[in-house]
């Protein structure tokens, strides 16, 4: 009896090793095949990150528009000066960051044809 369940777990271990090497990866391979096959499926693919850059300038672009529309602009324009007026010094950002508990965030870099001082 010990002889069989020696052998049983010699066979075990024999097993356990060819899958390790071979069905284990295979495995994964297959089931990466089939998320890349059910993104094709519905249009997922890499010109999505491509485009996303130009989808969020459209944003931008579309964001900038509805404040200028609102009559709104001139007040934001400010807020930004006042973000950009902390960004330039860490210890005035450290302080504002202690006694606030927020952090500021910069108007986003654009590659449209803003002006020198950010209107679109």
């Amino acid at each position: 009896m010990k002889q069989e369940t020696q052998a049983a777990k010699s066979d075990e271990d024999e097993n356990a090793s060819t899958c390790s090497d071979g069905d284990l990866f295979d495995s994964g391979e297959d089931e990466i095949d089939d998320l890349e096959e059910a993104d094709r499926k519905i249009g997922l693919d890499m010109r999505f990150l491509k485009r996303l850059s130009c989808m969020a300038h459209m944003l931008q672009l579309a964001l900038a528009g509805g404040l200028k529309a609102s009559g709104c602009r001139a007040e934001v324009d400010a807020l930004i000066r006042v973000v950009g007026k902390f960004k330039k010094t860490r210890l005035a950002a450290e302080r504002l960051n202690a006694r606030s508990g927020l952090n500021l965030i910069s108007a986003a870099a654009s590659t449209g044809t803003a002006d020198a001082a950010g209107h679109y």
